[in-house]
């Protein structure tokens, strides 16, 4: 979407995974992401699964914390790159 950020997948001491923004200093991703961020995160792991056929998507203020241009982006990349559908 045109966000350009490098991100760091390490696991901790106790086996558990955490994402980090890579800087000098890595950075808690979930700790830090603005919510529009945020929000294109939990966006991408609910609709975009690896075998997935849907025939009806309802998405309710989606775009809250989008800036117009990323909904733009969005709605755009589920269109052509997900969904191969017109919307109506």
């Amino acid at each position: 979407m045109g966000i350009e950020c490098k991100l760091i997948l390490q696991r901790l001491p106790d086996g558990q995974r955490e994402l980090y923004f890579g800087h000098e200093k890595l950075v808690p991703f979930y700790e830090t992401a603005s919510s529009g961020t945020l929000a294109l995160v939990d966006l991408y792991r609910r609709l975009i699964p690896k075998n997935w056929d849907p025939s009806f998507i309802y998405l309710d203020e989606f775009d809250a914390f989008y800036h117009y241009e990323m909904s733009e982006k969005v709605i755009n990349f589920l269109r052509e790159d997900i969904l191969n559908v017109r919307l109506l």
